[in-house]
């Protein structure tokens, strides 16, 4: 698999509606706002990236696709500078939030859309990650994630995923999920064919939330209208289907998933 079959193949999907995407997550960020800190030595993906990196007070960081800043905040505690990106301006409103909460100086937040604009990064820090993002997700934006370090990246995505509540609803739209994501290998391939040793290593999640019933509108139909078109019947089922699964106004989802982490130190 050489890097031209992976850059014509690994792309996005043309009737991607980033809009929709956008709006989903600006709709949950609220939920992202952190009441404490992040501590390095209990984050399974911090505690990796320490074993992995020689954090030091001379580096700069990059968080592609940062959320509410969390990871963001907890690393600025050990290098030089963090810049977190997301493309939900909710988003980044409630990690700036967190960091003047947390007194947090050295830490940038900055509302960017990395497929648009990740070419614009370049050589600019010494580390950038990418964690359970889908702002990495083809041939150029992990490319462009390759050329913005100097030294070090850490990739997280994803696999053998099984959702509670959004499964359902892809069955809704007659959307057959693939719970094996292939774009696992075309991460190793891609980063292999650039010359780099990706190292690899599993681990197990389960993640749970709860929304109010309105809440989960904006973002489950959000996130289904960044896959296939949503029309008036489609739109009618899955709401439908969520004031069915409600109890007392609220939604609970469950996430089982098999987290993939990729490290590489670039060449």
């Amino acid at each position: 698999m050489d890097l031209k079959y992976i850059k014509e193949n690994w792309t996005q999907k043309k009737n991607a509606d980033n809009t929709a995407a956008i709006k989903a997550w600006d709709s949950v960020a609220k939920s992202f706002r952190m009441s404490t800190e992040i501590d390095m030595k209990e984050d399974p993906f911090l505690q990796l990236l320490d074993a992995r990196v020689p954090l030091d007070q001379n580096m700069s960081v990059l968080d592609i696709g940062c959320g509410g800043g969390g990871k963001a905040i907890a690393l600025s505690k050990r290098v030089a500078s963090v810049t977190g990106i997301d493309f939900s301006k909710e988003m980044i409103a409630s990690a700036r939030e967190s960091a003047r909460a947390f007194q947090t100086e050295n830490v940038t937040f900055l509302c960017v859309d990395w497929r648009k604009e990740g070419s614009s990064f370049a050589g600019k820090y010494d580390l950038v990650f990418a964690h359970t993002t889908p702002a990495v997700a083809d041939y150029e934006s992990l490319v462009n994630m390759m050329k913005a370090s100097k030294k070090y990246c850490l990739f997280t995505k994803p696999a053998r995923r099984y959702d509670s509540v959004f499964d359902p609803i892809m069955d809704l739209a007659g959307i057959q999920k693939d719970r094996w994501d292939a774009s696992i290998a075309w991460v190793f391939h891609t980063i292999w064919r650039h010359g780099c040793n990706p190292e690899i290593s599993y681990r197990d999640a389960i993640w749970e939330s709860e929304k109010k019933i309105e809440e989960t509108l904006d973002w489950y139909l959000g996130r289904l209208s960044a896959i296939t078109n949503v029309d008036k019947t489609l739109e009618e089922k899955v709401i439908d289907y969520l004031y069915s699964i409600s109890t007392d106004g609220m939604v609970s989802e469950t996430i089982h998933t098999k987290l993939v982490d990729i490290f590489w130190e670039v060449q």
